[in-house]
């Protein structure tokens, strides 16, 4: 099969997907990391008054939620995310002040270290990403069949092996339409 685009955009597609267990696995850790960050900064008590007023308000939004909070971890500022749940903040909050009291070295030296390699490892993803789509554009310039690329890279096979690889699409117009447009244009009767 001829490698156009489209099956080229196809191949690293199906090829970068092997990344996304890894995405994942980093999201659980960074809504754990979320939620205890947030249990730290933010004390019991006051997440309860919190929920008292929600439940007090009557609808009305004096509290927001988010599922992005902005944390002061030693000092740095750094955001997690929670996809799956809200974090109910500080009222009249904006994004970018920080949530609750600073998550000192000192008192919490493992969460310090937890979020910095959470950092770190969502930091090495996206560059194995990036150096991975890079790679494979390379590679696929440099052939032009199904065929050669097995040549040249029989390990990935199973990216570019397998339907439904994109169909290539004919491009030629049908004699019906080009006779209508002929009729169209006065150079046929």
């Amino acid at each position: 099969m001829r490698l156009n685009a489209a099956v080229r955009s196809e191949i690293i597609h199906n090829a970068t997907k092997t990344m996304i267990e890894r995405e994942r696995a980093l999201e659980l850790r960074e809504q754990a990391l979320a939620t205890r960050c947030y249990e730290i900064a933010m004390p019991a008590k006051l997440r309860q008054a919190f929920e008292l007023v929600k439940e007090l308000a009557g609808g009305k939004e004096y509290l927001s939620t988010r599922k992005e909070v902005r944390f002061n971890i030693a000092g740095q500022g750094i955001v997690l995310t929670a996809k799956d749940f809200l974090v109910v903040s500080h009222p009249y909050h904006s994004w970018h002040d920080n949530v609750g009291k600073a998550i000192t070295l000192k008192d919490n030296e493992k969460l310090v270290t937890e979020v910095r390699q959470l950092l770190a490892d969502k930091e090495q993803l996206k560059k194995d990403r990036a150096q991975a789509e890079t790679t494979l554009k390379t590679i696929l310039k440099s052939v032009g069949s199904t065929e050669s690329l097995f040549k040249l890279w029989p390990e990935g096979k199973k990216f570019y092996s397998t339907p439904p690889l994109t169909p290539q699409v004919k491009t030629g117009v049908p004699a019906v339409q080009m006779q209508a447009l002929n009729t169209m244009l006065g150079l046929s009767a």
